[in-house]
């Protein structure tokens, strides 16, 4: 099974806001390159997502909205999630055996109202979002 941080070790996926002064200006937008450099990182980060990392899901999920509206703060905040996937690189999943006869579905979800600005990028215009998780164990773990 591949760890967390497979797909992130290249250094390429850290997009610099270079020089240091446009990090001083976080709202100005994000070049066409960090724009483009950020879509294709988002996509690795989403891999692990769906497959070890649902911990970066948010983040992730929240960049990917404001991405076509990038600005120096998207860029900056684009880096530390790439260093937080890094940092939790041997994060694994693992899966045990349940014999059927003892499994049982589980299920959590959680909601936040008006906690993201909205996709049009107006800040009074804001979006709520929600995380669902669904797993198996066994019927006696579930029950306590």
């Amino acid at each position: 099974m591949p760890t967390a941080g497979a797909s992130l070790r290249a250094k390429q996926t850290l997009v610099p806001a270079r020089p240091a002064t446009r990090r001083k200006q976080p709202s100005k937008a994000a070049s066409e390159a960090e724009i483009g450099a950020i879509r294709a990182g988002l996509g690795k980060v989403a891999w692990l997502v769906r497959n070890t990392r649902p911990d970066l899901a948010f983040k992730n999920g929240q960049l990917q909205q404001r991405v076509t509206r990038a600005t120096v703060q998207d860029v900056l905040d684009f880096n530390t999630l790439v260093g937080d996937a890094r940092r939790g690189k041997d994060t694994k999943v693992r899966i045990v055996p349940i014999p059927l006869d003892e499994i049982a579905v589980i299920g959590w979800s959680d909601a936040s109202f008006a906690n993201v600005t909205a996709k049009d990028g107006d800040p009074e215009a804001l979006a709520s979002q929600a995380g669902y998780v669904i797993g198996f164990c066994k019927e006696s773990d579930a029950e306590a």
